[in-house]
Formats: C-alpha cells, sequence, structure tokens
C-alpha cells in the first residue's frame, strides 16, 4: 500500500513540472527579474512557454533558445541565451521595428583605465544591418580629441562582448568628468566609408558628465556602457553641423544614450 502511495506520488509531481516547461528534479534554476514593461508578452524557452509570477521566471541554468512574443502573437525577439547565475535581470527594448534584450551588467568588470563598450545597431539608416564603428573621445565641442578606433561586427543585438578602448587615456582622466566630454560613434561600411544622412556623415554623440546644455542627460564618467544606435527619434537629431566630429565636411549628428552604464 504504502509503495503504490509513493508511485502516485512521485506521478503528481512529474505532471505538475509538465505545467508549462518541464523542469527535472533537482535541476538548477536561475530566477530571472523581467525588468520593465512585460505585460501581455509570452516568453518561450526551447518552444516550451514558460510561465510569469510576479515579474520573473524561473528557467534551467545554461544555454537556450528564448523567445518573446507580445500580445498578438508577434514575434519580438528569438535568441540563444545563457543564464549562468541562480539570479539575473533581463529587460527588452522595443522601436516598433525591432527589440533588444538587455540583461544586467552585473557580472561585468569596471576596468578604471579603459572603457568598456557594447553596442547594438537598430538604426534606420541601414535598415539594423552589421555595421562597424569608428569611437573617438571629442570636447564639449563636439571635437575630436582622441585618435579614432575601430569597433567592428556590430549587430542588432547586444553581444554582451564589450570591446575596451583607452581613448586617448581619458577613461581614467578625471579632466574628462568636469569638462563635459562626448563619446562619438560613427557607423562605416565594410569599405569603412561613412553612412550619410542628407550628404553628411551620420553620428552618434555620448555625453559625459557633467554638460551645461540641460537638454542633455550625462551619462556620467562610468566606464562600461551599453548602447543601442538608433536614429528613429525625432528629439535626439541635433541635425546637420558643418565642421564638427572627424569628417572635414561636419556631420549629421544624433544624441546617443546608455541603456545601462557602471
Amino acid at each position: 500500500m504504502r509503495k503504490i502511495f509513493y508511485l502516485t506520488l512521485f506521478s503528481l509531481l512529474l505532471v505538475s513540472c509538465k505545467k508549462g516547461e518541464y523542469v527535472e528534479a533537482f535541476e538548477n534554476l536561475s530566477n530571472v527579474y523581467l525588468s520593465g514593461n512585460f505585460n501581455g508578452i509570452s516568453i518561450y524557452r526551447n518552444d516550451q512557454q514558460i510561465f510569469i509570477t510576479q515579474n520573473s521566471i524561473k528557467v534551467p541554468i545554461g544555454q537556450a533558445t528564448y523567445r518573446f512574443l507580445d500580445v498578438d502573437g508577434k514575434r519580438l525577439l528569438e535568441e540563444m541565451v545563457a543564464f549562468d547565475n541562480t539570479m539575473d535581470t533581463i529587460s527588452l527594448l522595443n522601436n516598433g521595428e525591432s527589440s533588444l534584450l538587455l540583461r544586467s551588467l552585473g557580472n561585468i568588470a569596471v576596468n578604471p583605465e579603459r572603457f568598456k563598450i557594447d553596442l547594438a545597431n537598430i538604426g534606420m539608416f541601414n535598415n539594423g544591418a552589421e555595421v562597424n564603428i569608428v569611437a573617438c573621445m571629442a570636447d564639449g565641442s563636439l571635437m575630436p580629441v582622441s585618435e579614432p578606433e575601430i569597433i567592428s561586427n556590430i549587430s542588432n543585438r547586444f553581444a554582451n562582448n564589450f570591446a575596451e578602448f583607452e581613448l586617448g587615456g581619458y577613461a581614467s582622466s578625471t579632466y574628462a568628468e568636469t569638462a563635459g566630454y562626448y563619446i562619438l560613434f560613427y557607423p562605416v561600411d565594410s569599405e569603412m566609408e561613412p553612412y550619410l544622412h542628407d550628404g553628411y556623415p551620420i553620428l552618434f554623440a555620448l555625453a559625459l558628465a557633467p554638460h551645461n546644455d540641460n537638454t542633455v542627460e550625462p551619462a556620467g564618467l562610468n566606464k562600461v556602457y551599453q548602447i543601442a544606435l538608433r536614429d528613429d527619434v525625432p528629439s535626439d537629431y541635433l541635425g546637420m553641423i558643418p565642421g564638427i566630429g572627424i569628417y572635414p565636411e561636419g556631420s549629421s549628428a544624433y544624441f546617443v544614450y546608455a541603456l545601462q552604464s557602471k
């Protein structure tokens, strides 16, 4: 009789685990907090739906394919994601055309001598296709103060692979904290030719603290930045400005903001 009772109990446990994704007994799990608005969004792991409870999900530690659908069943995002910790945080950024998955920066070490930058391109200038980036430090007038450095193969997804740069030593400079500096990002094609807007090279400018212009929210002189390049927000467009940046003719400039930094 006791044997029958234990077999029945074990069967009930297996059935309960199959509601949503099947989770093996004693499997190591990651508790993933969902930051931002996930109302109406469905999440699937390896084609199995995951239930959202109190703005969080529990998933097995390790790599899997995750798919996010909106309330109408439209696919917002699908990519391989590896959760390696028992606690994590994710959020979604959607510009109407594409979505980005943001992960916590908690495990990214800060190097006081260098900037660490992770970029994703969801810009409309090339429909979010892969680009290379020419980056340099600039003063408050958007004039370069460091030699340009190259960030290669920027896709429309965050790779969580942070490129490291000194940018003329300004990463470790206290002067940059008080003089209102920028990091400039120029998207270029495979031939290293800049993308153009109305005949001017496209420029994305990240403001570092502090600035006299109150319309710019400075990122602060942090060392780690996660940035999405986008040119679909009219209020971020500075216009075509002759004589600024690394190209003699000037630039067609946009402000860009750090989605996460530390």
